[in-house]
């Protein structure tokens, strides 16, 4: 594992339930799967989405984070993982088209330190939300359109000090990493993309699967 760095996604990857797609089925509307249709028809773009999405979510910091609290979790064999990860001092992040909000608190709940994250954030007042992305200027070097928190770039500053990089996840916003990354563990809909596009992958169920692949260990999933 000398000179190898690990990035993965959040949002389904690391937690069994997207964070943002939960908080739209609840709290949400009509309009509010008309914008999801339209991100997944490439009519809009993710940064545009969230923009719009958030517009119109009229929700307390203290709900949402009671909401991010109660459902959303650890997936299978992370726990177990991130431990092997500290424990061979392999450079590690997360990287998300979602939140700062969602990912700390998660990470605070289940007492894990140390893991960098790159990721946008909301700012609430009162009941109004806005977003403020990473990424100032509205670009992709990709052409996937932009999410906010472009990967790709966070891929090439891991490959600044990393021979070569693996990358874990499962969505849209993890598209445009897929080609570049030197190992792709993918599922659902970037396992989908990748089959599209003829990007080799590797298919995973949950991060027992990514352990034994990655570590070579019999891992047991006693969850």
């Amino acid at each position: 594992m000398e000179n190898i760095g690990i990035i993965a996604d959040f949002d389904g990857t690391i937690t069994r339930l997207d964070s943002n797609d939960g908080l739209f089925k609840k709290f949400g509307n009509t309009e509010t799967m008309e914008i999801e249709q339209a991100v997944r028809e490439g009519r809009i773009s993710l940064k545009d989405a969230f923009i719009e999405h958030f517009k119109r979510l009229k929700l307390t910091e203290g709900e949402y984070e009671d909401f991010i609290w109660d459902n959303i979790h650890l997936a299978k064999g992370f726990r177990e993982f991130y431990a092997h990860v500290e424990e061979m001092q392999i450079p590690f992040a997360i990287v998300s088209g979602g939140f700062t909000n969602a990912i700390d608190l998660v990470l605070k709940r289940e007492n894990i330190k140390g893991i960098k994250v790159y990721a946008n954030r909301l700012v609430f007042n009162n009941a109004d939300i806005n977003v403020e992305f990473v990424n100032k200027i509205d670009e992709c070097i990709t052409s996937l359109g932009p999410c906010g928190n472009c990967k790709l770039k966070n891929l090439m500053d891991f490959k600044t000090f990393c021979k070569e990089v693996i990358f874990i996840g499962d969505g849209i916003t993890d598209r445009c990493i897929a080609a570049d990354a030197d190992i792709v563990f993918a599922k659902d809909g970037l396992a989908d993309y990748c089959k599209e596009q003829s990007i080799h992958f590797i298919p995973y169920n949950d991060f027992y699967d990514v352990s034994r692949l990655i570590f070579g260990e019999g891992m047991e999933n006693n969850n």
